[in-house]
Formats: C-alpha cells, structure tokens, sequence
C-alpha cells in the first residue's frame, strides 16, 4: 500500500508511527514529538505550525472514534494498485460510495447504542483532504468531518457580546454586581449579573454603587450591614465567578479560532487560566492552548488592576471626610472657648456656673495671696488675658480648683472673679484680716 493514501493529512507521518500503531504507542511519540517541537524549546521559524499540526494529530489519532473516521477516509480514497483505482489513479465511485455507507451505518449504530459524543473541535482547515477525490469520495469525507466535530467558519460558535453595549469584546467577563434599596423594615438586595466588557463593568459598578449609597440605608436593622457589604463588593471590580469566566473564557476562544483569528483566541485562552479550580480544567485549557499558535502580538490584559471605578466610587467617602474636618473645630482654637463661657454669666445669675462644667473641682475654703503680684485672667491657663492683679495677703474665696490642682477660680470682697495660679496661694489665718 501506498503510505501516502492511507495518511491523507500526514497525522501518522508527524507523529512517526505506522497505520497500525496501537494507542500507548501513539501516546508515546505524540509525547517525545511534543518535546521537540514545542515553541518555547525550538526556536525554527515552522516550530508553532509544526507543534499545532502534531496536535491536531494527536487529537484525531488518539480518539478511537475520530481515528476511525480518519482511516474510514484513508480506505474511502483508494488500497493502492489493483484496488478500488482504475489505471487512470481515480477511485471507483461504487467502491467510495460503499465504504461511505459502511461509515455512516457505524456511526448510526454507535449513536443508538449512547456512545460519547465529541464536544472538542480541531483547528485545522476543513476538507483539507478531499481535493480531487470525486464526487462519492467527497460525500464519504463530508460524513468523515461531521463525525468528527469540526465546524467551517461560517458554522463557527457565536461570540459572547456585552450585556449593556451589545459589542463583541476580546476579553469578557461574567460579572456579578450589587445594588440595595431600603424599604423600612427590610432591604432589597439586587444582583446585577451578566457578562460584560470592561469598560461597562466599570461603569455599572459605578451606577449601582451610587444607588446604593443614596437608598441603601433606609431600612433597620440590615440595611446598613447590607449597604456597606454591597459597597465593598462593587469596589472590588464586582464578583467573578471562577467556573463561569473560564468556561467563557474558553468559548469565545474557540469562536476566535473558528474564525481565523489566532491572537485573540490565544489572549482568552491565557486569561482562562486564571480562572482554572481542578485539574481537569487545567488540562481542558492546555489542550486547548496546544491547539492555537503562538504569535509575537499578545493581547493586554485590561482587567488587571482596580481602574477609574474605584477612585470614583470612594468621592462619597471623600466629601464625607471634608465635611467632618470642616464642622469639627480645630484643636489650636478649643483654649478660647472656655474664655467666652468664663466672662458670661449662666442663666440665673449662679456665678458658681460661669465657667465650663467640670473645668474645676469642688468649692474649697478662704486663702491668702502669697505673691507679691497675682494676677487674674478670665480662664484656667496663661494663655487667657488678664482681668485684674491682687496684691500680696488679699484675702480670696477659692470657689473651684482646676483637676491637676494648678488653677484656681477665686472670688475677692470687691466682686472681682478669675482665674489664678495655685502656688500664689496661702492658707488663710485670723489674724491675717480680710483685705479690701
């Protein structure tokens, strides 16, 4: 038999085994082939078309099914000399024709016994192998195709297109978002879920997190716990659920294959990867990775970092903290509070209450001034301005003490009332007299 007909697309030649190789020894080449021809260890110029095809090999020779179909074609196209081709090397149509029937009668019988049907597609070209075969050889090569899964272009799997803008991204995402609305005496928590581009995810995590802010609250007692739950959700990019995204992920990269666009399928692909949980996702995303050739353009990642949306979700919090910071009263002007309070007398007349409430301590008894000079300022501290100046043994009222004892708050026999320091004082004496 000629090797060539019984290999129509090369699948034995490149992974380097006979027609009749068993499946561990179809394993084994597809392995050692693998080696050398990856990208990353064989820099040729052919190695990426070379490790694609060697897949593409693999995957159809490696089924039993799909390996079936293949050598159903193989057997469709002619045995060679003194076979099913006349002297002219055309095929005899009779001969196409029953083996074409012979295949779909097995493929029939597979399918009512429940056998597993593919879901994996190939990248290769369809038909690749059919040209000049004739009309039966055809027909059996179309049964071939269909059998194994492969879809042309204009059959290709749609595209995932945005949920709020309707356009086709490269780079999709199936976002989950939260909005909450306060109705008194419960909250209503509303997931905002679908698949979006990134500039609409960004844009709807603004409007729901804006809503929340304005109507979340109003309700007791989970409104608040499930506004700020919400908030914090949608600053964080929304959720991404792990199984939905790579399952998206890997579909809009087989429709980007399908249609001949080898970049952006290797760009979703990639991004699949970050989503893989188990193994066997590992091994899907891989497999199909294997399938797509490599390319100097690669796509960017425009889901990594936070993005405009966080800076502009956290304004609220911002205008929120400015307005604190400006009805709050300094710490460098609180001294001169307790000296406007200290100068007006409380209602009633009471001079006992003219101060700040618990400034100073309990009422104490008569003392002396010490100093040659005391001064009187309007509140407990030098920095208040001075009301009046007592000479040394005036005789004073203390009617509070400061806590730490420093500053006491006196009243003199002239009426005179104000803060002075402590130390200026002396325990008071009979003899000592009350000065006017």
């Amino acid at each position: 038999m000629a090797r060539g007909l019984l290999d129509p697309k090369g699948y034995y030649r490149v992974l380097g085994v006979r027609p009749n190789a068993d499946a561990p020894a179809i394993k084994a080449a597809y392995r050692a082939r693998a080696k050398d021809l990856h990208p990353d260890r064989n820099p040729s110029a052919g190695a990426a078309e070379a490790f694609a095809h060697l897949n593409e090999a693999y995957q159809v020779l490696g089924d039993p099914r799909r390996r079936a179909a293949y050598d159903m074609r193989a057997a469709a196209r002619g045995h060679g000399a003194g076979g099913p081709f006349q002297s002219s090397g055309r095929p005899r149509a009779d001969t196409a024709a029953r083996a074409g029937a012979a295949y779909r009668a097995q493929q029939a019988r597979a399918e009512a016994s429940g056998g597993p049907r593919q879901e994996q597609r190939t990248s290769g070209a369809a038909g690749a192998g059919a040209a000049g075969a004739g009309a039966a050889s055809t027909q059996a090569e179309a049964a071939a195709r269909a059998a194994t899964g492969h879809r042309p272009a204009a059959n290709a799997p749609p595209l995932r297109p945005c949920r709020r803008c309707g356009k086709v991204t490269a780079q999709p995402r199936h976002v989950i978002l939260r909005q909450v609305t306060g109705l008194l005496r419960r909250s209503l928590v509303e997931r905002i879920e679908g698949v979006f581009c990134r500039r609409c995810s960004q844009v709807s995590a603004v409007r729901a997190s804006y809503t929340t802010w304005l109507r979340g609250w109003w309700s007791l007692p989970a409104g608040p716990l499930d506004t700020v739950r919400a908030l914090v959700v949608n600053l964080r990019g929304g959720e991404l659920p792990a199984e939905n995204n790579r399952e998206l992920l890997v579909e809009q990269a087989r429709a980007f294959l399908a249609r001949r666009e080898p970049d952006l399928a290797r760009g979703c692909a990639e991004q699949a990867t970050v989503f893989v949980r188990t193994g066997m996702d590992r091994r899907e995303v891989e497999q199909l990775l294997g399938q797509i050739p490599r390319s100097r353009r690669r796509l960017r990642d425009r889901w990594r970092g936070p993005g405009w949306a966080a800076a502009v979700q956290l304004l609220p919090l911002l205008v929120i903290g400015a307005v604190v910071s400006l009805v709050t009263p300094r710490l460098d002007e609180l001294p001169d509070l307790p000296a406007l309070t200290a100068e007006t007398p409380a209602p009633g007349g009471d001079e006992s209450m003219t101060t700040r409430p618990g400034a100073l301590g309990p009422q104490l008894d008569r003392l002396n001034v010490a100093a040659e000079r005391l001064t009187v300022r309007t509140g407990p501290g030098a920095a208040y301005r001075v009301a009046a100046s007592l000479a040394e043994g005036t005789t004073v009222v203390v009617k509070e003490l400061s806590p730490d004892g420093d500053w006491a708050r006196v009243l003199t026999s002239d009426g005179t009332t104000g803060f002075v320091d402590a130390g200026g004082l002396r325990r008071w004496a009979e003899e000592d007299g009350i000065n006017p």
